[in-house]
């Protein structure tokens, strides 16, 4: 696949296991409750198993023969033996979703506002935000920053971060340089 940014995060959000499973013709799974449970479409199970089991209200999969699991990017990563971005990329142009803009592009806004850029913290500490993130357990807004001093650390922040000092009551970083 051609070299492209993609919002991943944008895709997951709106491409539901369902609209993956119904892309690729997968029949055979039966329904249980918020599940499908069926033979497995990535290793081709026997049309009598129900190894494989599709999470609807997560958007998850499952597979107890093959060992497959994950969203619906690991699903087409298996289906299509490819990597995640490029799944990432195929359902993007499959299901036509709108990410955000590249975030090495100048001035690209980040979570909530914050931009590319260097900073000053309440102490005349210097950072470069670096990219957007979140956390994979319940997908917290964060952003990775880079110390302009010292050992030049990347850390990674909160969001919140940037837009109050709990101790001031104040801004705790300001755009010193946006990029």
């Amino acid at each position: 696949m051609e070299k492209e940014w993609v919002d991943m995060r944008a895709v997951k959000e709106a491409v539901t296991m369902k609209m993956v499973l119904d892309h690729y013709g997968v029949n055979g799974l039966r329904q249980a409750g918020d599940q499908l449970r069926g033979p497995c479409p990535i290793h081709k199970g026997k049309e009598t198993a129900r190894s494989f089991t599709a999470h609807l209200d997560t958007n998850t999969f499952n597979c107890f023969s093959c060992g497959s699991k994950g969203g619906v990017l690991h699903f087409v990563a298996e289906m299509e033996n490819c990597g995640l971005k490029d799944a990432a990329l195929m359902l993007k142009q499959t299901f036509k979703v709108e990410g955000h803009s590249d975030p090495n592009e100048p001035g690209c806004v980040l979570k909530r506002g914050v931009k590319r850029g260097v900073y000053r913290n309440g102490r005349g500490d210097l950072f470069e935000v670096v990219v957007p993130s979140a956390l994979a357990e319940d997908f917290e807004e964060m952003v990775v920053i880079r110390e302009l001093f010292g050992g030049h650390l990347h850390w990674l922040a909160p969001v919140e971060v940037f837009f109050q000092s709990k101790e001031y009551g104040s801004p705790a970083f300001t755009l010193v340089m946006p990029l």
